[in-house]
């Protein structure tokens, strides 16, 4: 599919959000967006990321794919994309976006996992902390 046919079937595929994407987590559990896939032959300034269901804040489940713009520090959708359209959009490379999405679920629980031991590892150290 060559890229003026990508960015039809993208224009047809985008579904308009009406409402504004509300993204919920309560101890790690809920949905987040994650990852981060530019393409700027084709989506220009805009970029796209994984809405994943998340479980102690590794993504566990991709929902959907999400088209985002960025103005400072806000970031506003501009659609919804199908797992499949994407894939269909992008053969072969639709990965990339998968392991991104991954891997900031992983790398966040890795740093929290890395302050406890640090925590625990202080206080097997000096032993407890006494207040007087």
């Amino acid at each position: 599919m060559n890229i003026e046919a990508r960015k039809a079937f993208l224009k047809a595929s985008l579904t308009p959000r009406s409402k504004p994407l509300i993204q919920k987590r309560y101890s790690g559990i809920g949905w987040w967006l994650s990852g981060r896939w530019r393409d700027p032959g084709m989506l220009g300034e805009s970029y796209m990321k994984m809405l994943w269901f998340t479980f102690l804040y590794v993504p566990v489940a991709p929902l959907s794919v999400y088209l985002l713009e960025r103005e400072g520090r806000v970031e506003t959708v501009l659609g919804r994309l199908s797992l499949r359209n994407f894939r269909d959009i992008y053969p072969g490379r639709h990965m990339r976006l998968y392991f991104s999405s991954f891997f900031d679920g992983i790398i966040f629980v890795a740093i929290v996992a890395a302050l406890i031991a640090v925590i625990y590892l202080i206080r097997w150290l000096y032993g407890p902390i006494k207040f007087q």
